[in-house]
């Protein structure tokens, strides 16, 4: 499961303004390929591809960091918080307080 490229370009975009950007996936290189060939290579500072620290880290502050369990939310304050659809209620519970306290944190869903 990769993400759709709007919503590769949408995370690229929060990160590149500065924002948390967290994706639940249990295909990290899949995903982290997607973000990168939708502008991430070249606005990105650093690119993590370590086994369960894959993400990336922008110049303007922002990051986008992939998760394979949703118990590995706790302590990120999120922007933009991606999920696979079909995700369980128990795991959604896990992921909300992840969210930013601010009118434009959102969960974005795909498949």
């Amino acid at each position: 499961m990769t993400l759709p490229t709007f919503i590769a370009r949408e995370a690229v975009q929060v990160a590149n303004e500065g924002g948390h950007v967290v994706i639940l996936t249990q295909q990290p290189h899949d995903v982290l390929t997607d973000l990168l060939n939708n502008s991430g290579e070249e606005l990105a500072r650093t690119i993590r591809r370590t086994n369960g620290n894959e993400g990336l880290d922008f110049h303007a502050g922002g990051k986008i960091r992939l998760v394979r369990r949703a118990d590995e939310f706790r302590g990120h304050s999120a922007a933009l918080v991606i999920i696979p659809i079909g995700t369980s209620h128990d795991d959604m519970i896990t992921v909300l307080p992840s969210l930013a306290d601010t009118h434009d944190s959102a969960i974005v869903g795909y498949h």
